[in-house]
């Protein structure tokens, strides 16, 4: 998928030589997904069921062009999800709507 396609290259970019052994292994372990599971994630619509995963999500997702303030995101609750997932919101804030 394109989008993750991206994502991963400015990752990469910005990481560089200082790429850790511990972030070759959440990327390996990412890049193990389907495309669209891993979208999901970066894009903010689901959690990654291993919480260890959870900091390479957001390294991925800090090179993303996603924002809270995109049309995108203000609708069907991928704002509240971004903030739950960058814990600026409490988690129960995703169920408290429903």
């Amino acid at each position: 998928m394109l989008e993750n396609d991206i994502v991963l290259e400015r990752f990469l970019a910005s990481r560089g030589a200082a790429i850790t052994d511990q972030e070759v292994a959440m990327l390996d372990r990412l890049l193990d997904m389907t495309d669209n599971d891993l979208w999901d994630l970066i894009a903010g619509r689901v959690e990654a069921d291993d919480e260890s995963l959870a900091p390479m999500v957001r390294a991925l997702r800090a090179c993303s062009d996603l924002r809270p303030d995109l049309p995108s995101m203000r609708c069907v609750g991928y704002r509240q999800a971004w903030e739950a997932l960058d814990a600026a919101a409490p988690a129960d804030t995703l169920t408290a709507a429903q």
